[in-house]
């Protein structure tokens, strides 16, 4: 595969990497974030979603969350409202909860 070959693989959202001896070589595409979309069992929980996750099912405001985590509350905002769409979820609370189930070992799929 060349270079341009590996561009355009990259644009469309395949993966491309060297093989030892200098070669490219094209992975397989990557998953269509519309197979992704809200409530998909395949949404999956970034490890600092995780973080900020972790903190809102102890209570914490985003505000709260931030502090502790050294971020921007604007992040956290937005990590939360991520994962709440990620999972078809209208708020906190059921994250909270979503995620209570998730840690007990329970499906953690959204609520239907």
């Amino acid at each position: 595969m060349d270079g341009t070959a590996a561009v355009l693989g990259e644009h469309r959202g395949e993966g491309v990497v060297r093989n030892p001896g200098g070669r490219l070589r094209r992975l397989a595409p990557a998953p269509n974030p519309a197979s992704l979309g809200p409530g998909s069992p395949r949404a999956v929980i970034s490890r600092s979603e995780r973080d900020v996750l972790e903190l809102l099912a102890l209570g914490l405001t985003n505000r709260d969350i931030a502090s502790r985590l050294h971020r921007s509350p604007w992040t956290v905002k937005n990590q939360v409202a991520s994962m709440l769409h990620k999972l078809g979820l209208k708020r906190r609370v059921e994250l909270a909860l979503w995620y209570e189930r998730e840690a007990r070992g329970g499906a953690g799929s959204a609520p239907a």
